[in-house]
């Protein structure tokens, strides 16, 4: 082929390449713009269900809207993204073909015509070393791979805690529908003759409609061992994302009961020593409060209690937080620690209490009418003039407790 068709053909293959890298940096940014974003999620965020503040724009979104569509606008965008990169590699396996037929020094030439896209050298940048070759090869797996799966796997295990089931199973939902998209365009996408069957580490030969199938055993002992690891890390990663990365009673633990785990999983919440309340009173009145009994009095009557009711709070840990008048009525609170928490004020009817631990709790004006304590641990919980109403204490640890002027009517103990 002359010179001037040459560089006519390189034109053409110079434009895809350009259209994807753009793309391709694009999406880099939105994933890093979206990791920010979740990574700056804490506890306090998804207990109070914030806003997630978008950096440098300052704009707040509801969270618990960015937690439900983002996963899938980051899959459109890395579906559409990975089409590109199978049609590129499309041309480039044709290019690579093409080359061929050309002097060595001017296929050195037109395979450097590439730069800067590192996908394009996996495919046509044979005449570098094999060490070269093996750093584009992992940069293109760690970055065109392994980041989507690592982002989405991000976004379910930061919003774990907040214990949604449904939401929980979209995030498995979209990660799975990833890998399965990883599955159908990679092996397509890394072949020559867009074979997907020729990944497969074995040759099995069937029947279907009477036509004999055969899978190609791919040509080294590397290849296989290759294919195997890939296998095995994506079953790990389903089972990871199906079974531990879950609610606590879900998954594994349907089997073998709720297990602790380290605060490091991120699996409840963890809210120790803080005031939690949904909006803060004046600044002015807290400066000019006198003493302690003064700043609890203020946050009390001008601050705004939060609303948990019916919310999921398995296993949360507040320790030592206050909580004033908290509306907590209808929410699950089995295993919750609120050992010397404040929650004067709180309502509590209808919770379920059960094995959570109370120790130290103030609970002046408490409702805990119809709530369920089984199995709790009320030592020197201070129970004067509380409405208990209906409550159900069987079993639970009532020593040193202060149940003076207690209403007790109906009490199960």
């Amino acid at each position: 082929m002359s010179s001037p068709n040459w560089r006519s053909c390189a034109r053409r293959w110079t434009s895809p390449r350009v259209h994807v890298r753009g793309l391709y940096f694009t999406f880099l940014l939105f994933a890093f713009y979206v990791a920010v974003i979740v990574f700056s999620t804490t506890d306090e965020q998804l207990l109070k269900e914030t806003g997630a503040r978008l950096p440098l724009l300052n704009v707040d979104l509801p969270l618990l809207g960015f937690y439900i569509f983002i996963p899938w606008l980051v899959l459109f965008f890395y579906t559409h993204l990975f089409n590109q990169f199978f049609l590129l590699s499309r041309k480039l396996f044709k290019l690579h073909a093409a080359l061929g037929s050309l002097p060595s020094e001017l296929q050195d030439i037109h395979r450097e015509l590439h730069f800067p896209l590192v996908f394009s050298y996996v495919i046509v940048g044979t005449h570098y070393l094999p060490v070269i070759r093996w750093v584009f090869r992992t940069s293109v797996i760690s970055i065109v791979l392994l980041v989507p799966i690592v982002l989405r796997a991000a976004i379910q295990w930061m919003f774990l805690p907040y214990h949604s089931d449904w939401i929980t199973f979209n995030h498995q939902l979209v990660l799975t529908l990833d890998l399965i998209l990883l599955w159908i365009f990679w092996p397509r996408l890394s072949s020559h003759s867009d074979r997907w069957r020729v990944w497969w580490p074995w040759s099995w030969p069937r029947s279907w409609r009477r036509r004999r199938v055969d899978f190609v055993r791919p040509r080294s002992r590397r290849q296989r061992q290759r294919m195997w690891g890939v296998l095995a890390s994506t079953l790990l990663l389903l089972i990871g994302i199906w079974i531990l990365l879950v609610p606590p009673g879900h998954g594994i633990e349907r089997l073998i009961g709720y297990q602790p785990w380290p605060d490091w999983m991120h699996r409840t919440l963890v809210l120790r020593e803080q005031i939690l309340m949904r909006k803060e009173p004046p600044p002015e009145l807290l400066v000019n409060a006198e003493n302690e009994q003064d700043r609890a009095r203020i946050w009390q009557e001008a601050g705004e209690a939060l609303d948990l009711s019916g919310r999921d709070l398995r296993h949360a840990d507040f320790s030592g937080s206050t909580l004033w008048n908290v509306n907590l009525r209808d929410a699950q609170l089995q295993g919750a620690i609120f050992q010397g928490a404040q929650l004067q004020g709180a309502d509590l009817s209808e919770a379920q209490l059960q094995d959570a631990d109370l120790r130290g709790a103030r609970l002046k004006n408490a409702n805990l009418s119809l709530a369920r304590l089984q199995g709790m641990d009320l030592g020197g919980l201070e129970l004067q003039n509380r409405d208990v109403q209906w409550a159900q204490l069987q079993g639970a640890n009532l020593q040193e407790a202060q149940v003076q002027g207690a209403d007790l009517q109906e009490t199960k103990l």
